[in-house]
């Protein structure tokens, strides 16, 4: 049977897929019997089931893998551009913060209408400016799922390296922000918009306090009670140490319920099996390790499920080497894959997912289970930190250890503390004690240039407290 012309092979496919769902038979069965007997009666039903078929679909698992095995198409050159010393940092209303939003709005113009209005992206605010598209649902648009980062940073520091005293922000956070707009150009690559409308945020002034994000939650432009879930964005692409180069976290989650949790296990054993990048090891903590101090905070006090991807603050936090040459580009790549298959679902599932209040004990005998391996890995780049940190991971190692073997019906409110002590204090000592270089597991190099700096050098950058160029105030 011939294809009709400008029949696409996607299309194609997708038929197939709705075909065998109602008949529960291959389209290629239905040919060889048309072949045998081609009778008009049998081409026409065929032909009819195909054509009721496809439209019933919708997005089917085959339509987002397909498009999830290039979403991260473009997110590489956007999050090299943004970290770019000609955005001098992108703090907020300065000249850097302009030319960024001027890079950046063209880029939502692909994706879909401004969500201030349908030609305006900006939704400024007193210590800055969000940008915002939309792109519409089909079924339900409106409902929203917002896929977001910000894209500012510090602008400059009073420690410059070898004359360098640009903060570029590369995995801090334009590595965030080129990821949700890497997702919403997929999703509009998709053979039809998902089921809800989905919404790509760049948040301004996260720096300062969150404060971009959460002048949008108090002055949303739809509305946040039909808001169905928000996926936030902030540092990316970063290894905490060589042993750690897989390791990447979710956090908050369960503000959505075992159903959202499932989705981000489901996506990782997708993009996992794809054969595309990494294996990324996901560690799914509770909100409390997020510290409430990224986007994710405002939308979860609000009532919307919320999931939080970051590889947590490293030692280029803040300074003057977080920079491209520190980016494990093909990780990033896979955390934009494994998002956007996130986005997708929860865009296109028939419920919306419930909200989950918070837990008030903090953290879990779960948590507990995933910081072990985390804590299991690093010892063996024990040798990268001082003795009293190499002390304090092994005795870590071995409380987790015996509490993650006592079970769920011990943890109890001491247990809740010791998990999030480690937590906190092994993140400062990975700040403290390692040196802002790239961390990539053995034998693979920076695809942007070797490092500017060896191990040997352990020197400290610390962030400017002035204020650098300001615009005026709108």
């Amino acid at each position: 049977m011939t294809p009709r012309a400008g029949y696409t092979d996607r299309s194609r496919a997708a038929g197939e897929i709705a075909f065998r769902q109602v008949t529960g038979r291959r389209i290629r069965d239905t040919r060889a019997h048309m072949r045998t007997h081609k009778t008009p009666a049998a081409s026409a039903t065929a032909l009819c089931l195909l054509l009721v078929a496809i439209p019933a679909a919708g997005l089917v698992d085959y339509h987002i893998e397909r498009e999830a095995r290039s979403a991260h198409t473009g997110a590489a050159d956007i999050l090299r551009r943004l970290a770019a010393d000609d955005f001098m940092g992108r703090d907020n209303l300065t000249e850097g913060s302009e030319l960024a939003q001027e890079y950046l709005v063209p880029i939502l113009q692909e994706i879909g209408p401004g969500l201030v209005s349908a030609t305006v992206y900006r939704q400024p605010f007193p210590d800055g400016t969000n940008l915002l598209a939309i792109i519409p649902g089909r079924e339900l648009p409106d409902e929203y799922v917002i896929v977001g980062g910000h894209y500012d940073h510090h602008g400059f520091s009073d420690d410059p390296v070898d004359g360098d005293d640009i903060l570029n922000g590369a995995t801090d956070n334009a590595a965030g922000a080129a990821a949700a707009a890497t997702i919403g150009r997929a999703i509009r690559e998709l053979p039809e918009a998902p089921r809800r409308s989905v919404i790509i945020a760049l948040w301004d002034t996260e720096e300062d306090g969150l404060l971009g994000a959460d002048y949008y939650v108090k002055n949303p432009l739809v509305p946040i009670e039909q808001t169905a879930a928000y996926i936030n964005f902030d540092i990316l692409g970063q290894n905490l140490t060589p042993a750690l180069a897989r390791t990447t976290f979710s956090i908050g989650a369960e503000t959505g319920g075992p159903a959202l949790q499932e989705l981000v296990i489901e996506a990782t054993r997708d993009e996992n099996g794809s054969g595309r990048g990494v294996d990324l090891d996901v560690v799914e903590f509770s909100y409390i390790f997020g510290q409430g101090r990224s986007d994710y905070a405002p939308f979860v006090a609000a009532g919307v499920p919320t999931v939080f991807f970051s590889d947590a603050n490293g030692p280029c936090w803040h300074t003057v080497d977080d920079e491209n040459e520190i980016v494990d580009f093909e990780k990033f790549e896979s955390q934009v894959r494994l998002a956007f298959r996130v986005a997708v679902r929860l865009a296109e599932q028939e419920d919306r997912l419930p909200y989950v209040p918070l837990n008030p004990n903090l953290a879990t005998y779960e948590d507990a289970v995933g910081l072990l391996p985390v804590l299991q890995r690093a010892k063996a780049d024990i040798g990268l930190f001082s003795l009293d940190s190499q002390d304090f991971i092994r005795t870590s190692s071995a409380d987790i250890t015996q509490m993650v073997a006592d079970g769920p019906d011990a943890f109890d409110g001491t247990d809740v503390g010791v998990v999030l002590a480690v937590a906190a204090d092994a993140q400062t000592r990975i700040q403290a004690d390692l040196p802002c270089v790239p961390m990539f597991p053995v034998a693979k190099r920076s695809p942007v240039g070797p490092p500017r700096r060896g191990f040997g050098d352990t020197a400290r950058r610390v962030i400017d407290t002035r204020v650098p160029r300001r615009l005026p105030r709108r």
